[in-house]
């Protein structure tokens, strides 16, 4: 019986400390140790040498180290000097899209020639048009 007696105030007072203790904070345990560190990646916005947006009259809305853009009519396609580079196409990674108008379905290339970035705006015939474009050039052995 006295065993009885022991064990209800026993759980009695487990209960009553529980109670107690809803909602309390404990002690700060120790810091855990650092966790393992990922590989690094290669560089990111740095990797951007050029870019630009040029519409069908060749204003530049936006651009990064773009010195200017011309039509050559006579070729076809759009003549693109970049700041302080020598463009070579094998170089870089060079991603074009159209900008076209309303109305306008086709698609772009490009290339290089004297150190020129070459763009090519052209019909879904393959003809070339004096339209809009937008262009990325990506060196990927920059720091």
């Amino acid at each position: 019986m006295i065993f009885f007696r022991n064990a209800l105030v026993l759980l009695a007072s487990v209960a009553l400390l529980a109670v107690a203790t809803v909602g309390c904070t404990g002690p700060q345990g120790p810091e855990g140790p650092t966790g393992l560190q990922g590989l690094e990646g290669p560089a990111g916005p740095n990797m951007i040498v050029a870019m630009g947006s040029v519409d069908q009259n060749g204003d530049i809305a936006e651009a990064l180290n773009v010195s200017s853009v011309t039509w050559n009519g006579s070729m076809g396609w759009w003549e693109i000097t970049l700041t302080d580079i020598d463009y070579l196409t094998w170089d870089y990674i060079t991603i074009v899209s159209c900008r076209f108008r309303s109305g306008f379905e086709g698609y772009a290339t490009h290339s290089s020639v004297s150190g020129q970035l070459l763009i090519r705006t052209l019909d879904s015939g393959g003809n070339p048009v004096q339209e809009g474009f937008s262009f990325v050039v990506i060196d990927v052995e920059a720091p």
